[in-house]
């Protein structure tokens, strides 16, 4: 299996390599030697996003969604939650006004930073960030913005203070934008979403690929309830059909990606089945959706028992259960103990 699993795979619940190097390539993991130098230069009790790339014959994407690894920030609200806190780096990049990144704490606003460092540079020529909902940005608490390690800039502010505009002289290629809070002692300071344009005026891809608007949404979700019907019809092929469509529409449809591995795992498509399950559960922990999580970790779990791989199988019963306990779970850690066990005499 693993042999069909070679390519970009992003892991966001393992907390060291040898946890992705063991989904990978399950027990045959001791043939493989990652090494990791990380940039920063203190450990500074965060998570980062990390993206590995491996190479291999079949050249194939492991999973299909590749999360925005490219945003960081000095410190996050409900940090003990890691990706899953709702107000997480990533929130400033999702175009919803209703979600907004925080740092820790309160009153320390002043020292906080946001940082995106975009894969390649794009010709910017205009940035906007957006205030939070209830927030406004003022003389005492603003953003600046400095491009590819720069001078700070100041933006413009509009008359209501929900949104800074900063207006380049003229466009430039840029890879690294960095935003510093600025904000008066004891006041709470974040940002809803920031935004990079080309000269034409568009959304540069990075930003725009996370980003679906509402209509797009709904019309997907009604693609899904269609999945789903053909799902419990027996109708195994159309539902394939309707869940990538529904990701070609929402490509953050994290319950999509979940019935969509469902549905592989259960025309025994098991390769397949995991990557759309790992897809499911990289979106669920950005959006702190820990039902779809906990099912896709159970799909892949099951995915694993059928071909006997027990081992793979009580980690992702294991990793369901911490995510959320159930029962269910509980009697299948147990099933896999039991069965590990007997293939030990």
């Amino acid at each position: 299996m693993s042999q069909e699993l070679v390519g970009n795979f992003y892991d966001k619940d393992s907390d060291d390599f040898s946890s992705i190097v063991k989904n990978l390539g399950g027990e045959i993991s001791a043939n493989y030697q990652f090494s990791y130098r990380s940039p920063r230069m203190l450990r500074d009790g965060t998570r980062r996003f990390v993206r590995v790339a491996l190479q291999g014959e079949a050249a194939t994407d492991a999973a299909q969604y590749v999360a925005p690894w490219f945003i960081t920030a000095s410190s996050r609200q409900e940090a003990g939650r890691g990706d899953e806190s709702p107000f997480a780096p990533q929130k400033a990049l999702d175009g919803d006004p209703a979600t907004a990144w925080f740092p820790s704490e309160v009153g320390m606003a002043n020292n906080e930073w946001l940082h995106c460092a975009l894969p390649t540079p794009r010709t910017i020529a205009k940035v906007t960030v957006v205030a939070p909902q209830g927030f406004s940005f003022s003389d005492k608490n603003n953003v600046t913005l400095s491009l590819d390690g720069g001078d700070d800039l100041l933006g413009t502010r509009s008359k209501d203070g929900a949104l800074l505009t900063f207006d380049l002289e003229k466009p430039v290629p840029v890879q690294k934008l960095h935003f510093d809070l600025r904000a008066s002692s004891g006041s709470r300071l974040g940002i809803a979403d920031i935004n990079a344009y080309f000269p034409d005026g568009g959304l540069i891809p990075e930003l725009a690929a996370h980003r679906i608007s509402a209509s797009a949404k709904e019309s997907a979700k009604d693609i899904n309830d269609r999945g789903e019907k053909a799902y419990h019809a027996g109708k195994l092929g159309e539902s394939v059909d309707l869940y990538l469509s529904v990701i070609a529409k929402d490509p953050e449809s994290a319950q999509a990606y979940s019935n969509l591995g469902l549905s592989y795992w259960k025309m025994k498509k098991y390769p397949e089945s995991i990557a759309a399950n790992r897809s499911a559960i990289a979106l669920g922990k950005q959006q702190g959706n820990l039902a779809v999580m906990a099912s896709s970790y159970y799909n892949i779990a099951k995915t694993f028992e059928e071909q006997k791989e027990y081992k793979q199988a009580l980690m992702n019963f294991w990793w369901a259960q911490k995510t959320m306990p159930k029962p269910v779970y509980e009697k299948a850690i147990q099933r896999m103990n039991t069965l590990i066990a007997k293939d030990a005499e």
